[in-house]
């Protein structure tokens, strides 16, 4: 049964992308909030100078999008619109990046649970089941339905009946596949933002404060399935502790005393979602490992660097 579905999910997935993608092109297009920034996104500055700094547009657009009842795929184009603008940005302000994942998950929550489908699932909560798991319960919900209230119909002329039924599990599988690339789209855009993030050396332990927050933060995305695995926020947690441990190297003499202390402390004392999320590899360190290695290295510089400047 579920090599069936899985098999039905991949053929209605041929037929979504580059149709549906085009779609949305159009429409993204022709909103006036996209022609008002067409000409600023074309400018090199904008990469470079404003957006890594400010957020703001992409949830103008993700948002205009839910007033206006756009599709999936317009979604799914806003933010890989945005994902090929970062790229070619030199940094990411972590406050910026903060402030985006703050309001992202509202923003994204209408593409993922829409009216649509939440009908299909007979009332539960679309973050409530895995994918295959899910796509069982409409089709399961939906068989019922019709055969319950349409079972005259069916009787009667059962081969108009089952040419409908097969279209509504169509679009079933279709609402499943289009969750799916957006969800993709989502994890893609956030692996470039969390790779490109900065932080100030002076604000010392506030900057383990924001990796802190920007953890939670990630998670909430699982509460509105815009990501649906542990092994994707994982993957993320461990891109967000690379790029945290990268800082530490660049500027470890210039930071003070207490922000190896906290760092330590909270590594020390567990509990923190950033690090009990993975599972173990061998073959690989863990992120306290990598935490914990590349601290110890910060604060060894940075008593060589005090030992130098007070000869």
């Amino acid at each position: 049964m579920k090599y069936l579905q899985t098999s039905m999910v991949i053929m209605v997935s041929s037929l979504l992308s580059m149709s549906a993608i085009s779609a949305a092109s159009v429409m993204y297009e022709s909103t006036a909030l996209a022609q008002l920034l067409k000409e600023e996104m074309r400018r090199p500055e904008y990469p470079q100078e404003i957006l890594p700094n400010n957020f703001t547009h992409v949830i103008q657009l993700l948002e205009y999008g839910t007033k206006t009842d756009q599709p999936r795929a317009y979604a799914q184009l806003v933010l890989r619109r945005f994902s090929n603008l970062l790229k070619s940005a030199h940094y990411v302000n972590a406050h910026a990046a903060q402030e985006l994942l703050k309001q992202l998950p509202a923003a994204l929550e209408p593409y993922i649970t829409s009216h649509r489908y939440r009908s299909f699932l007979g009332g539960k909560a679309v973050a409530d089941f895995e994918m295959l798991e899910r796509f069982n319960t409409c089709v399961t919900y939906h068989l019922y339905k019709k055969f319950s209230t349409e079972y005259e119909q069916f009787k009667n002329d059962p081969g108009t009946f089952l040419d409908a039924l097969s279209v509504d599990i169509m679009h079933i599988a279709q609402e499943e596949v289009s969750i799916e690339q957006l969800r993709q789209t989502t994890y893609r855009f956030l692996e470039v933002l969390l790779s490109k993030m900065i932080w100030s050396p002076e604000e010392g332990q506030e900057t383990w404060k924001t990796v802190r927050t920007i953890s939670d933060q990630l998670a909430g995305l699982m509460e509105v399935n815009a990501i649906d695995s542990l092994e994707d926020l994982d993957d993320l947690y461990r891109t967000l502790v690379y790029r945290f441990c990268y800082f530490i190297d660049l500027t470890a003499p210039t930071l003070d005393a207490a922000f190896y202390q906290t760092v330590m402390g909270d590594l020390k004392s567990g509990g923190l979602l950033l690090i009990e999320t993975e599972d173990e590899d061998p073959c690989i360190e863990t992120k306290a490992e990598v935490l914990q290695r590349t601290l110890f290295s910060g604060q060894a510089r940075r008593q060589a660097y005090l030992k130098q400047t007070t000869r």
